[in-house]
Order: C-alpha cells, then sequence, then structure tokens
C-alpha cells in the first residue's frame, strides 16, 4: 500500500532491511524519484549490496509531493522486487 508522511528539511532519510530466506545475496538496488505531474527517474544505485539494513537519503528539492520506491535485484537467483511507494510531501 505504501505511506505517506511530511517533512519541512529538503533531506530525509529513508532505511530499508534487504532479506530473504533463499537468497543470501547480492542485491542491486535502485531508488526511484518522482513527482506528481513529472517524470520519475533513478536517484541512488547501489551495486553488489549484502544482506541487511541499509539508509538512503531522500532528496525532496521543492515543496510539493514526492514519491519514492525501491527496486531490489537478486544477481545469483536475477529475481527482482519493488516497494510500495512512499509519498513525502515537503512543507
Amino acid at each position: 500500500m505504501g505511506g505517506r508522511t511530511q517533512a519541512t528539511s529538503p533531506s530525509v532519510t529513508a532505511s530499508i532491511s534487504l532479506a530473504d530466506p533463499d537468497h543470501s545475496g547480492p542485491y542491486n538496488v535502485r531508488l526511484f524519484h518522482g513527482t506528481q505531474g513529472g517524470k520519475v527517474e533513478v536517484v541512488t544505485e547501489l551495486t553488489g549490496v549484502s544482506v541487511g539494513w541499509h539508509a538512503l537519503s531522500l532528496e525532496l528539492a521543492q515543496p510539493g509531493e514526492h514519491f519514492f520506491y525501491v527496486e531490489v535485484l537478486e544477481l545469483d537467483a536475477n529475481r527482482a522486487a519493488w516497494s510500495a511507494p512512499i509519498w513525502i510531501e515537503r512543507i
């Protein structure tokens, strides 16, 4: 379902957890950013990431509605997963 939140800062930190009982890594992670009516683009790309918690910086350059989602690729297993979007309104 995703989620919604608000922020006053131009940058917030999000934590993601990578875990799969059938795969111990490595993973490639891509963070996507978009705005309503705007384009969606990859803003962060991590390669060869291990299992565990990882911090991602979410940049909110302009006030308004932003959304972020993560794509994870299990390299050895050749499988992918996507998160639900997180909406952040910069006020």
